[in-house]
């Protein structure tokens, strides 16, 4: 067998072979990857039904977020860095209008909060929302968000079920959240087609 038939031969078997091998491996890979990350959410408590005052005193009903993913964060309005975590985590997902980010500020510093999310909140409403945090109800929700040590940030899913808490000072825990929200927004579904009778003559 001379050279050029030993080539095309070595060719062939890296088609057959080499390939599938190469495809089933990065595949295999994607699909732990994925199974450690659904692994990690948990049902930790359902959010309860409340109205919140928004910066401009709206009321904001948490059941209207019901069907989105929810991003709910319980920061001091001195942490900048959680606040630009929080912006960045929103334009990553603001084409899929499946996300909602909510921040519970205190009364006297909601308006101030809302400031590094205006000009996102002129382009995408519905996506960031500066909550206050003073009343009966806001002391409910926050309890009910599962936080504990550091976490300051829960992700709830399109039922309202936290599903895990993050610390937002913590850039492993800032891409677990991104990962885990990947997982828990809704998927688009298509319409289902319909069938069109011919117009009649």
């Amino acid at each position: 067998m001379n050279r050029k038939n030993i080539t095309q031969t070595l060719v062939l078997l890296l088609l057959l072979a080499g390939l599938p091998l190469g495809s089933w491996y990065y595949l295999n890979k994607g699909y732990n990857y994925r199974k450690t990350r659904m692994d990690q959410l948990q049902n930790l408590s359902s959010l309860p039904a409340v109205e919140l005052p928004d910066h401009r005193d709206s009321l904001i009903r948490l059941d209207d977020f019901r069907g989105k993913a929810l991003v709910l964060a319980d920061i001091e309005a001195t942490d900048a860095a959680a606040l630009e975590a929080l912006r960045n985590i929103g334009d990553q997902f603001a084409e899929s209008g499946a996300v909602s980010i909510a921040v519970l500020a205190p009364d006297a510093d909601a308006t101030a909060m809302q400031a590094p999310f205006q000009a996102a909140t002129q382009e995408r409403p519905g996506l960031f929302h500066v909550l206050k945090n003073g009343s009966e109800q806001a002391a409910q929700l926050r309890k009910n968000m599962s936080l504990s040590g550091t976490a300051n940030v829960a992700l709830a899913d399109t039922s309202l079920m936290v599903r895990q808490v993050y610390d937002l000072s913590n850039a492993q825990d800032i891409r677990r959240l991104v990962d885990h929200l990947v997982i828990v927004i809704p998927s688009k579904r298509s319409p289902k087609p319909v069938l069109k009778r011919p117009t009649e003559k």
